[in-house]
């Protein structure tokens, strides 16, 4: 079955699930589902195209749209982040680094705007979303991403692989076959590509049709190789395409000419990568847990429901009053949990700040010995481009090697104070009860459990962007006074051996103290983005607990209510509940031996 089909059938099966459920007082649960199904109606696949600059990136998804939609030229083109996906309109959005939007009419004149020879801030700009009614886009909900060159140093641009190459289901790496696998191609694949899973690479070497065409395989060959030594794995998939053919075979209706471009058999690969790829299992995945929990939690309500109706209209009075004065403990619950979160908070700031100490002092022998040890002349050269890129290697590898320690932190966290809410709630509610003689030998009807309360979040890996939140903020204005350092007189283009070495000397006495603002620098925005987690754990934590509360009440309430309508009413409302719960139980079942078993079908 494939994964299209799973999804419709997984929306039938949700919108039962809904209408069953409706005429019940689960408003967390109305809303859990709603959420779970625009999700899931607004699924994409996302097809993400990298590559250098003049490598045919554009001109490739040109080909894909079989439109000449994205501006090409011979010069160095793409300059903002370009997300194609469907849209009966046809417009364009452009999408800024301050979160406004601005809409705009599609037309090439309004692209041209953001290439590469305009004069505008490309940090200013998130990315630009393309709409238009093209089929490709329409029959699987396809998203084509077209990024800038891997070498563009420009921070912001080159790190938008970590907006989009984490959630893609397919990375096309375009090469030119001409000139394959460059130092920085070389560079990017290992330090960035290699990290987000092999399996959804494609290579794409373009330009076969300025190859002669008895040396396309010999060169294919070599290509192949020396990724393989790169990647260190032998099944590299790497297909030769003139994508500027398929354009003009797109033209001039020539089919034999569309066939040789190599377009029709990239296009078979990624719509079975798609289908098949981690990305889709993953989500897939995603989906099945949390329709999973959205059953598990509705049949705790209607188990909750059918116990209070064997009660009696005075033992729910006196349960209601038990449920209510808890709500007198809740400034006592916000107080505890602002001080067992500050306490927790200070605890992380102390170990991130010993690694930064860490990593500090390793960034500086590192590059103090790159310094004394460059042999070159242009010195300026070398502090504006290479020492940045130096220095965002190594807050990259902390970010990569830290991520999932400090998600790890963060999720103990979220545990932590639901399970606390937990125990002091059950625990209250349960001695009220035994003062009241009310506990039933069924067990008690109104528990919170600890799901109830975390929404795990950062389990999913959803907190704040995830690692690539972290990753955007390596490069940018952090690195700037490295890269002013390069402004300062003495630093001159081209230098004869004695000037070189006094140059190195003030060089390596500035080092420091600049460094030291870029990690400090480094270390605040990590703190800013572990301490928004916090508060938003806390304030979760709180709400999620109001809700139980509230729930709890309202499901007391009704039950009263009920009493004073005729016994045919209860049992017709008891009826219904054992359906729900009979075709609840059906589709658990199904769902723990799929996660179970991780079968797909």
């Amino acid at each position: 079955m494939s994964f299209e089909q799973k999804k419709e059938n997984m929306l039938n099966e949700l919108q039962s699930v809904k209408n069953m459920v409706s005429s019940l007082d689960f408003k967390e649960i109305h809303k859990q589902i709603n959420d779970l199904i625009k999700d899931i109606e607004h699924d994409f696949h996302t097809v993400v195209v990298v590559g250098e600059f003049k490598n045919g990136k554009s001109t490739f998804i040109n080909a894909l749209l079989k439109e000449s939609l994205l501006p090409v030229d011979v010069t160095p083109t793409t300059a903002t982040i370009n997300a194609v996906m469907w849209g009966e309109e046809r417009r364009l959005e452009v999408h800024k680094s301050d979160q406004t939007v601005e809409k705009l009419a599609l037309t090439q004149d309004a692209l041209e705007e953001y290439v590469a020879e305009k004069d505008f801030d490309p940090d200013t700009i998130r990315y630009l979303k393309i709409s238009i009614p093209a089929p490709l886009l329409a029959n699987k909900n396809v998203v084509l991403v077209d990024t800038p060159g891997v070498n563009d140093l420009n921070s912001h641009r080159s790190d938008v692989t970590y907006q989009f190459i984490p959630k893609a289901d397919v990375v096309l790496f375009m090469l030119d076959m001409t000139a394959p696998v460059k130092g920085t191609e070389k560079e990017f694949l290992q330090e960035t590509l290699l990290k987000e899973g092999l399996e959804r690479i494609i290579f794409l070497a373009n330009f076969k049709d300025l190859v002669d065409e008895e040396e396309v395989e010999e060169v294919l060959t070599f290509t192949k190789n020396r990724l393989a030594d790169i990647l260190g794995y032998e099944d590299v998939k790497i297909y030769p395409i003139a994508a500027q053919d398929a354009i003009d075979a797109m033209e001039d209706d020539d089919s034999d000419l569309h066939e040789w471009s190599g377009l029709p058999q990239v296009q078979s690969v990624i719509e079975k990568e798609m289908e098949s790829g981690n990305q889709s299992e993953v989500r897939w995945n995603r989906y099945l847990q949390r329709s999973a929990k959205i059953y598990d939690a509705i049949s705790k309500l209607i188990t909750q429901k059918q116990l209070l109706s064997t009660q009696t209209k005075e033992e729910l009075q006196k349960e209601w009053m038990a449920i209510k004065e808890n709500y007198t403990k809740k400034e006592d619950y916000r107080y505890k949990i602002e001080q067992y979160v500050l306490d927790r908070e200070n605890e992380f700031m102390y170990m991130l700040h010993k690694s930064i100490d860490s990593l500090s002092s390793h960034v500086k022998e590192e590059m103090e010995i790159a310094i004394k040890t460059y042999k070159g002349t242009d010195i300026k050269d070398y502090v504006e481009e290479q020492l940045p890129i130096f220095m965002k290697k190594h807050l990259k590898r902390w970010v990569d090697e830290h991520i999932d320690q400090i998600h790890n932190l963060l999720y103990k966290l979220e545990k932590a104070l639901a399970e606390g809410l937990t125990r002091e709630f059950n625990a209250h509610i349960q001695l009220k009860m035994e003062q009241n003689q009310l506990l039933k030998t069924s067990g008690r009807p109104f528990e919170i459990s600890v799901d109830d309360i975390s929404n795990t979040s950062v389990l999913a890996g959803l907190i704040a962007g995830g690692a690539g939140a972290l990753m955007m903020v390596v490069g940018g204005p952090i690195l700037l006074p490295i890269i002013g350092m390069a402004g300062y007189p003495i630093l001159q283009k081209k230098l004869v051996e004695k000037r070189l070495n006094e140059a190195k000397t003030y060089l390596l006495s500035e080092i420091g103290p600049t460094l030291d603002g870029v990690l400090n620098s480094f270390r605040m925005e990590v703190e800013q983005y572990m301490k928004a987690n916090i508060r938003n754990i806390e304030i979760s934590a709180i709400e999620k607990f109001d809700e139980q509360l509230e729930m709890l009440q309202r499901n007391v309430e009704a039950e009263i209510k009920l009493r004073q309508d005729d016994q045919k009413g209860i049992l017709a409302n008891l009826t219904h509940l054992d359906e729900v719960m009979e075709y609840l139980q059906t589709l658990q079942g199904k769902r723990k031996e799929i996660l179970m078993t991780g079968v797909n079908n």
